[in-house]
């Protein structure tokens, strides 16, 4: 399953290949907590569109048992070293204790993986379709990111106190009519 959204504004995108395995010998087989990984790619995948420089995790090969490869796109350029710190919200996803079946067990040394990351030149992305439910439901957070910003900018522009209260309370208003 490839997990895609292209970001509309930008025309260049960085690709970076990050080979993970389980820093513990016990942890899991991959192939055993898909699900789990799945989630914690489209919890990645939502919390990133709203940073300073979206990233978004695009593809996932379970390789072996221990080896997850995942493919990493950046709207801007990451030091090779660095891509694979990028992927903090997603190991903080899989070891937070409100995560049912999380991996936080597996923690060694203050580490859940060891991850390899590379630079892929000309990387064309996954031929393969993703479930459309996974499409819809990106389309969605990309499209109510991108409300939010616009609304945010507008009322960010605004001059003065009264004219951002005046904004506010006609926002108030318009819900409660919506409500009725």
């Amino acid at each position: 399953m490839a997990f895609k959204l292209k970001f509309e504004r930008m025309d260049i995108m960085f690709y970076y290949s990050i080979t993970i395995q389980f820093a513990k010998a016990d942890a899991p087989k991959f192939t055993e907590i898909t699900k789990l990984i799945n989630d914690a790619i489209e919890v990645y995948n939502a919390k990133s569109l709203m940073a300073a420089n979206p990233k978004q995790i695009v593809e996932k090969n379970i390789r072996d048992n221990m080896t997850l490869e995942v493919i990493l796109e950046s709207t801007q350029e990451l030091q090779e070293s660095m891509a694979s710190k990028a992927l903090r919200v997603f190991s903080s996803y899989l070891i937070d204790e409100g995560v049912e079946n999380n991996l936080s067990s597996y923690i060694t040394g203050k580490r859940l993986f060891k991850m390899i990351p590379s630079k892929l030149e000309g990387y064309l992305g996954n031929p393969r379709d993703e479930d459309n439910s996974a499409k819809e439901n990106r389309a969605i957070y990309a499209k109510q990111v991108n409300y939010l910003n616009e609304q945010l900018k507008d009322f960010n522009s605004l001059e003065s106190v009264d004219e951002k209260l005046n904004a506010i309370y006609e926002k108030l208003l318009k819900l409660e009519n919506e409500r009725a």
